[in-house]
C-alpha cells in the first residue's frame, strides 16, 4: 500500500527529527511565561521570539491571552503543568518555516475560543510538527487546524488528541494541504463536533502538484447536516497514499453529508486509498470514491441514502456491512463477504457492537494493518476468530478461546509500546 519513495522520504525526515544535537550545541532552556526575567517578562510573543530553536516555552497562566502569535522557525509552545491557557476570542497561533534549516514545532494543551492553529512550510528545509491535545471551540470561515507545505521543503505533521468544534460557516476542522512538495500526516484520535452546515468538513486532505502520505485513524466526527466527515480533494499531478481506519462518522443527514470521500477526476498521478473498519451512520453517501484506486473493507454502513458510490475502475470492496440504505451500491456491486444484516448496537448513541451482533468476527483480518492495534474504544482490535466489522471490537465471552486471543493481543501491544 505504502509507496517505496514516500516511505523512504518519511523515514528520512523522522530520522532528522530524532537526531541528537551536536556536542557543541547549547543545552535547551525551559522558559515559563509570564515571568519576571527576560525574555518572558513582557508579551508571550516576545518570550517566544527570545527563546532559542531548541528551547521550550510553557504558558503558566489561566488569564485569557489577548495575543495572536506569529513565529518563524522552531517553536515548542505548551501548557505548563496545572494550567489551561486560553487565548481570547479572535486570537490565533501561527508558525512558518521559511528557510533551509530543519525546524521542529510542538503546540500542546492550548485552548482557542475563536481562533486557529496554522503551521506551514514555505522553505526548503524539513518541518516536523506536533499539534496535540488542544481545544478549539469556534472560529471563523477558515480551518481550525491547518498544516500545509507549499515549497520544496517536506512536512511531517502529527495532529492528535484535539477537541475541535467548528462554527457555522467554517471551512473545516482539520486541514492538511500538500501544495507542491511532500507532506506526511498522522491525524489521530481527534474529537470533532460538527455544526449544522453543509459547507463544513471534519478532516480535509488536499493535494495539488504535490504528494501526501496520510493516516486518519481513530477520529470521532459527529453532528447533523455537515458536508463531509473525511474528504480527500485532489488535483492534477498529485500522489496520494491514504489510510482511513477505525473512525466514527455520524452525519444524521441523508441529503448533503458524505461520510468519507475521495474526490477529483485527474489526468495523471498515483492515488491509493485504504478505507477500513470505519463506522458510518446517517450520511447522504457513506463512502464516495472518484478517480482513485481504493480498498473499501470491514466498514459498517448504517442508514444512508447511498451506501457506497464508486466512479473508479480500480476500487474494490469486501466484508462490509450495509443496513437500512436507500441504495446499497452505485457504480459497483457488493464484493465478497458483504452482509446486509443489522449490526445491533449497544445503545442509541453507543455504536459498539452488542453481544451476538452480526458484525462480530465477520471482517477480513488480513486488511487490518499493524497501526490499527486497538479499536476506537482502546480495546484490542482483533479478539475473536476474525476482526469485527466497523470501528469497535466486541469483547469475546469469558471462558472462550477469544479471551485468550484478547490477552495475547494486549501483551503484544504492551511489548510494541516498550
Amino acid at each position: 500500500m505504502r509507496s517505496t519513495a514516500a516511505s523512504v522520504l518519511r523515514l528520512a525526515i523522522l530520522f532528522v527529527a530524532a537526531a541528537p544535537l551536536p556536542a557543541a550545541a547549547q543545552f535547551p532552556v525551559l522558559y515559563q511565561w509570564p515571568d519576571t526575567a527576560f525574555p518572558c517578562n513582557g508579551t508571550l510573543q516576545a518570550c517566544i521570539d527570545g527563546a532559542g530553536p531548541e528551547d521550550t516555552v510553557e504558558i503558566a497562566t489561566n488569564v485569557p491571552i489577548a495575543e495572536t502569535i506569529q513565529a518563524f522557525g522552531s517553536v515548542d509552545l505548551l501548557a505548563a503543568p496545572g494550567f489551561t491557557p486560553v487565548f481570547a476570542a479572535g486570537h490565533s497561533v501561527g508558525v512558518s518555516a521559511v528557510g533551509a534549516d530543519d525546524t521542529f514545532v510542538r503546540i500542546q494543551g492550548l485552548t482557542l475560543t475563536d481562533g486557529r492553529i496554522i503551521v506551514g512550510n514555505v522553505g526548503t528545509g524539513a518541518q516536523s510538527v506536533q499539534i496535540l491535545d488542544n481545544t478549539i471551540l469556534a472560529y471563523g470561515v477558515f480551518s481550525a487546524i491547518t498544516a500545509t507545505t507549499s515549497a520544496t521543503g517536506p512536512l511531517v505533521v502529527r495532529i492528535e488528541g484535539n477537541d475541535v468544534r467548528p462554527s457555522v460557516g467554517a471551512g473545516s476542522a482539520i486541514r492538511v494541504f500538500a501544495q507542491q512538495g511532500f507532506a506526511s500526516a498522522d491525524v489521530l484520535d481527534n474529537e470533532i463536533a460538527m455544526p449544522v452546515d453543509a459547507g463544513t468538513v471534519g478532516i480535509l486532505l488536499e493535494v495539488e502538484d504535490g504528494a501526501l502520505t496520510v493516516d486518519v485513524i481513530g477520529n470521532r466526527i459527529q453532528g447533523s447536516g455537515f458536508g463531509y466527515g473525511v474528504r480527500h480533494r485532489l488535483f492534477d499531478t498529485t500522489v496520494l497514499d491514504s489510510r482511513v481506519l477505525g473512525n466514527l462518522v455520524v452525519g444524521a443527514n441523508l441529503v448533503d453529508c458524505f461520510g468519507i470521500a475521495v474526490e477529483g477526476f485527474t489526468s495523471d498521478g498515483q492515488r491509493d486509498v485504504l478505507i477500513g473498519n470505519n463506522t458510518l451512520l446517517g450520511n447522504r453517501t457513506g463512502v464516495l470514491v472518484e478517480g482513485s484506486d481504493a480498498e473499501i473493507v470491514n466498514n459498517l454502513f448504517h442508514t444512508h441514502a447511498v451506501g457506497v458510490e464508486v466512479a473508479s475502475t480500480g476500487t474494490s470492496n469486501r466484508h462490509n456491512m450495509l443496513w437500512s440504505s436507500g441504495t446499497d451500491f452505485v457504480g459497483t456491486t457488493a464484493g465478497p463477504g458483504t452482509t446486509f444484516e443489522g449490526p445491533s448496537f449497544v445503545g442509541p448513541d453507543d455504536y459498539r457492537l452488542a453481544p451476538g451482533s452480526n458484525g462480530i468476527d465477520e471482517g477480513d483480518s488480513s486488511a487490518v494493518p499493524p497501526e490499527l492495534a486497538t479499536d476506537l474504544a482502546g480495546a484490542p482490535r482483533i479478539q475473536g476468530a476474525a476482526v469485527d466489522i466497523g470501528a469497535y471490537e466486541a469483547p469475546e465471552p469469558s471462558g472462550t478461546l477469544g479471551s485468550l486471543a484478547a490477552l495475547l493481543a494486549v501483551a503484544l501491544l504492551a511489548r510494541r509500546r516498550r
